[in-house]
């Protein structure tokens, strides 16, 4: 699934606001310029989009949803 549609589809099935993407987008990037050896690629995109918006949700909204919830969202496993 490309990331774009990934995250419509999280943006579809839950109640976050387009501020909570704004600044999950702002975490993303902000990950990516840092001065480490670690870039985002089509192997992790999918986990830290999804993290990116769940700390995003939990700070602008401080709405709380289950691990399970996200897992369904998301379409990511709980190990």
């Amino acid at each position: 699934m490309q990331a774009s549609a990934y995250v419509a589809r999280i943006f579809s099935m839950t109640n976050c606001s387009p501020s909570c993407f704004v600044f999950a987008w702002r975490y993303l990037k902000q990950i990516e310029s840092e001065d480490w050896k670690f870039m985002v690629n089509k192997l992790n995109v999918h986990r830290l989009v999804l993290t990116a918006i769940m700390i995003a949700s939990k700070f602008i909204e401080d709405k709380y949803y289950s691990n399970q919830y996200w897992s369904r969202v998301s379409t990511v496993d709980l190990f």
